[in-house]
Formats: structure tokens, sequence, C-alpha cells
């Protein structure tokens, strides 16, 4: 069975700001047990909700915002682009999605 978590086993070449790999680990556990759905709209609904519940913050309204718990160490530490979220990120998990036969 394929779960959006496996979607994201490997990591994006490059991340937005110094929180973002942390979030996607985050995001990648959360999601392990989550089935594929059906479209790819509704993964990307699926995808934007989860970032929201586990963040707290809206991927449409913010550039970019800060969480403690991903802080560790470094100028942007525990910062969240959600630049990165929009335009690699979610992007990238969809694109893989895209390809499962």
């Amino acid at each position: 069975m394929t779960t959006i978590g496996n979607l994201m086993k490997n990591e994006p070449h490059h991340w937005g700001l110094r929180g973002d790999p942390y979030l996607w680990q985050q995001l990648k556990t959360e999601l392990k047990h989550h089935q594929l759905p059906r479209s790819r709209s509704e993964l990307a609904f699926t995808l934007e909700q989860e970032f929201g519940r586990v963040t707290g913050h809206s991927l449409a309204m913010e550039d970019e915002f800060f969480i403690p718990e991903h802080a560790h160490g470094g100028m942007s530490s525990g910062m969240i682009s959600c630049d990165f979220w929009r335009r690699i990120a979610f992007p990238t998990i969809l694109s893989r999605f895209d390809k499962i036969d």
C-alpha cells in the first residue's frame, strides 16, 4: 500500500528556510498512514490541510513564520518558507503522485 508519506520518502534537493527540512520530516511522519487519495486535487487539499493542522498557519495567507520546535540553530532556524512549500515541496509531492500507475 502506498501512502502520502511514501511520496515524501526522498527529500527535495534544496530548501527554503532552515525549519523546512524539519517540517518535511514532521509531515512525512504525520502522513505515513494516510492512504493515497483518488485524485491529485484531493492530495493537494490534504497536503494543505495537514500543513495548517501541524503548523497552525495558513499556507495561502503567509510568506514565512517561526516554529519553535523546528529551531535547531542558525540565523533562520525554525523559520518556514511558505513560498518553498507552494513552489517546490508540494509540487514535488504532486508530481510523484502523477507518476504512480
